[in-house]
């Protein structure tokens, strides 16, 4: 594992974090022929959706080459205000020219764990991975809460031992209870993993996930000290300010 830490001023955040993704998508498109992402919900990352939705890039990026699926996501209808899907559709796919492949969880099953298990399959038929193997996707986007979440990973929660589904049920102390999400094996195989994190309310976990010995079950977020790819923190000058300078 290898990771760094890019600290961006606030104003220029959805811009750089942007043309990042671009950078990569192209890198996949070039060796692989296609780039499968996992999307995250929350205002940080709707800010990026939004840059990529706008030119140049909604025109510059290859995104007939492009699947995206949900990395966790609210049990609530997709055109619900709460869908994390819903956002990405409204700050993104209904910008495009033309909207690439994507994969909302269904949440139209009867229930969480059902639409886990079938959102699984999804995953597992895009990647063409059987059931034994945990897919490596390209490109991971996350955020971490207050509490050391990271997608719907919560501390304590029983996702956390979750060793071989990709998707599972969970619940989340607050807002929306009910959710579906990545688990940790399917983060810690990504090619790249981007974690977005954004404001002075972040700075303290970020120091406790960054410089502290929490473990994954207390800090979720800390799954990146796991990850086979490299990981890259972007991290506004608001959410850094507690960390230690570097000498």
């Amino acid at each position: 594992m290898s990771h760094s830490v890019e600290v961006v001023e606030p104003s220029l955040f959805a811009h750089t974090v942007a043309e990042e993704i671009k950078s990569l998508v192209e890198n996949v498109v070039a060796k692989k022929g296609r780039c499968i992402i996992a999307l995250s919900g929350g205002k940080t990352p709707g800010a990026i959706y939004r840059t990529l939705g706008r030119p140049p890039l909604d025109s510059g990026i290859p995104w007939d080459k492009v699947t995206l699926i949900m990395g966790d996501e609210r049990w609530v209808p997709k055109n619900d205000e709460h869908s994390n899907y819903h956002l990405v559709h409204e700050t993104l796919l209904s910008k495009l020219p033309k909207e690439p492949q994507n994969f909302p969880v269904p949440t139209d099953k009867k229930t969480p764990t059902e639409g886990a298990k079938a959102y699984s399959e999804t995953v597992r038929k895009l990647t063409n991975t059987e059931d034994s193997e945990i897919p490596e996707l390209d490109i991971v986007l996350l955020g971490i809460g207050e509490d050391g979440h990271t997608a719907s990973l919560f501390p304590g929660d029983k996702a956390l031992k979750e060793k071989k589904s990709l998707f599972v049920a969970t619940h989340s102390p607050s807002g929306v209870k009910d959710r579906v999400t990545m688990t940790a094996p399917l983060i810690e195989n990504a090619q790249r993993v981007l974690f977005l994190v954004t404001g002075e309310a972040k700075a303290d976990i970020l120091k406790k996930v960054l410089e502290g010995e929490a473990s994954f079950e207390d800090i979720p977020a800390s799954v990146f000290k796991k990850a086979k790819g490299q990981v890259t923190w972007f991290v506004d000058s608001a959410a850094a300010d507690k960390l230690t300078p570097e000498s």
